[in-house]
């Protein structure tokens, strides 16, 4: 089945998901619902670069992007697959052939992002927010990590996992 072009199913796999997402980054409904929500860029959008031609609104926190920072979401996510079954399935929800387009919505790219880890770990929008604040809070150079923690009246530990443990008491506060 692999043509030998693959050492594995695996392998096999994930050239056809990356295959599928060239494909729906190209699919012409994904291009006609984008530009069906998007608009001419108007006073009010927030928006005043000269370049930016059209706007959006991003369904999850309402506020205006230009066109080249918002993508379109499967609302019920199009989920991921481990055989070649389970591809077939995926497949066809990705390209919308089982909900239609009531099953997308406009989203900027940082919520597309929250909302995608939300997915993935069965978790509220909302508790996916606060894991990759606290995701990107581990990333910082050690001395961003201590100004952020002394700018909440923290005192940082010596280890990069005793500061991010402290991170997550305030961000659970929250």
């Amino acid at each position: 089945m692999y043509l030998n072009f693959w050492k594995d199913e695996k392998a096999f796999l994930q050239y056809l998901r990356g295959q599928s997402r060239r494909i729906w980054s190209r699919y012409p409904v994904k291009s006609i619902f984008k530009s069906s929500k998007t608009q001419p860029n108007f006073k009010d959008s927030g928006i005043t670069s000269p370049r930016v031609k059209k706007v959006g609104q991003c369904n999850q926190c309402n506020n205006w992007f230009a066109s080249s920072h918002l993508e379109v979401d499967h609302i019920v996510a199009a989920g991921s697959f481990s055989n070649w079954e389970e591809y077939c399935q995926w497949f066809a929800r990705l390209l919308l052939l089982d909900k239609g387009e009531d099953n997308l919505q406009l989203l900027c790219n940082g919520c597309h992002t929250i909302k995608t880890h939300a997915d993935k770990l069965n978790i509220s929008f909302e508790e996916a927010t606060k894991a990759k604040d606290i995701i990107a809070f581990s990333k910082l150079p050690v001395d961003k990590q201590k100004e952020k923690l002394l700018s909440c009246g923290i005192e940082p530990t010596r280890t990069k996992v005793g500061r991010v443990r402290q991170y997550e008491g305030i961000i659970k506060l929250e």
